[in-house]
């Protein structure tokens, strides 16, 4: 008699648990997604000063980067503008050195 109590028992026991998991198997299958939506909503919502603070960084740092790309593109031009200034100068000074020499030798030697 006492084995099949236990036995009873044990069966009571199993399917007390079986019930119990089909239940909360049950519940975590319809309440999930509405967790998962909630919480990627609280996120959403947590992330948008992030977002945009970076969406400002990066307009800063894109502006910054066309401002020193200009500064450059006008450095490089300055730069251009001096050297074919010294170059014309340099090639004035040459002509005017070979015609002092020409006319010091005396003229036509070329």
């Amino acid at each position: 008699m006492m084995e099949t109590w236990v036995r009873d028992m044990v069966a009571i026991l199993v399917g007390v648990v079986t019930i119990s998991g089909a239940i909360l198997a049950a519940q975590w299958l319809y309440y999930w997604p509405k967790v998962l939506r909630v919480v990627k909503e609280a996120v959403g919502e947590a992330m948008k000063p992030e977002h945009e603070y970076v969406q400002r960084e990066l307009s800063r740092i894109d502006n910054r980067h066309n401002f020193c790309i200009r500064d450059t593109k006008a450095s490089i031009a300055q730069v251009d503008a001096g050297l074919r200034e010294d170059i014309r100068y340099i090639r004035g000074r040459l002509d005017w050195l070979i015609d002092t020499i020409i006319a010091k030798q005396g003229g036509n030697h070329g």
